[in-house]
């Protein structure tokens, strides 16, 4: 893996501490350069108007939408924002996640702590022109004396061929890791 991530409480008294849990991810330097070129390459070729800090929180608000279908059971909702495909494989994840990473849920785009793109990936099949973008966002939650920590991994996909509407949908949508510490202790 190429992500760490660090947690530390720190006191919330007083205004200064607006985070009591803040989170360093820390990125493989020859990834971020790569994504940073591949943004560029992107922005240059294919869409002018591509913002990687606009695409972030658009990120935080898919997470955000899907983890409240997720705890409303209800994950038909998802069709349009998921292919197909992912919709099927995120359904038989989902059943398969630990009963207390669902009733943390949903997350809010403020529980967001850390987001940071892991790759972004340009491919041209013969006169179609596609891309994903892999995004990793790790969330905190604190609910009932407890602390749970999400690590969830997305990709994002999007046709860039022309006449094709500029929309982004999700490919994939899985929970990396979930932990829950005991703040009672």
């Amino acid at each position: 893996m190429s992500c760490k991530i660090f947690v530390r409480k720190f006191s919330n008294s007083g205004p200064k501490f607006a985070n009591k849990y803040p989170v360093f991810l820390f990125q493989n330097p020859f990834e971020w350069i790569s994504v940073k070129l591949d943004a560029k390459l992107l922005q240059n070729k294919w869409d002018k108007e591509f913002n990687i800090e606009l695409f972030k929180e658009g990120s935080k608000q898919a997470l955000a939408a899907v983890t409240q279908y997720i705890k409303k059971n209800d994950l038909n909702e998802l069709t349009g924002l998921l292919t197909r495909e992912a919709l099927n494989k995120f359904k038989e994840e989902v059943s398969k996640w630990d009963s207390r990473a669902i009733e943390g849920l949903p997350l809010q785009t403020e529980d967001i702590q850390g987001i940071r793109i892991r790759k972004i990936d340009l491919q041209t099949i013969v006169e179609k022109r596609y891309c994903d973008i892999d995004v990793i966002t790790v969330s905190i939650k604190e609910v009932q004396e407890a602390l749970l920590l999400y690590d969830i991994r997305m990709r994002f996909h999007r046709e860039y061929s022309e006449g094709k509407l500029p929309e982004w949908t999700l490919t994939k949508f899985v929970l990396e890791s979930f932990k829950r510490y005991d703040l009672t202790k």
